[in-house]
């Protein structure tokens, strides 16, 4: 009664604290180009480089292994640590001549714990090198295109109220 009376009283308590997240559908995507966003599974028909796809492929290559390290480490994490703070169970052990023993036997260890620390931890440089890569694959791409237009130009202009200069770099 006691467990059931603690489960409902947390509960009320993070439901009336909680807060309303909504995720915009932008989140999850991986590229912007103007107003357009595009996943990295999409984006390849948007290089033209070849050093830039191959930039990109690297991207995608770090991307899996870092979610198939991550999800590992976050499994081993998980389950170590319920394993780790979960009571002793206690078993009694009968002897043939008719005694008993009581044991406290301790469920989990530390192993699964740090293993999945371990993934995790793995998984860190794959997830920077991820990033490292779709950036040189957009300077790969930026640089294999040509501006056709001047970066400085200097306009004049005249109305009923007067004279403008307007000067963009």
């Amino acid at each position: 009664m006691k467990k059931l009376l603690l489960v409902c009283s947390l509960s009320l308590f993070t439901f009336t604290t909680a807060q309303n997240v909504e995720l915009s559908d932008k989140s999850s995507y991986d590229l912007k180009v103007g107003n357009d966003y595009f996943k990295m599974k999409d984006s390849e028909k948007l290089f033209k480089n070849d050093q830039a796809k191959r930039y990109l492929q690297k991207a995608k290559s770090n991307k899996t292994f870092s979610l198939v390290f991550a999800s590992i480490g976050g499994a081993g994490i998980g389950y170590g640590a319920v394993r780790l703070l979960s009571p002793a169970k206690n078993e009694t052990y009968y002897y043939p001549g008719g005694g008993s023993t009581q044991v406290s036997v301790k469920r989990g260890s530390p192993d699964v714990l740090l293993a999945g620390i371990a993934f995790a931890g793995a998984a860190l440089p794959f997830a920077f090198a991820v990033k490292k890569n779709l950036r040189r694959a957009v300077d790969a791409e930026n640089a294999s295109t040509s501006d056709s237009q001047s970066k400085a130009s200097i306009s004049f202009g005249a109305g009923m109220n007067g004279f403008a200069l307007n000067y963009n770099f």
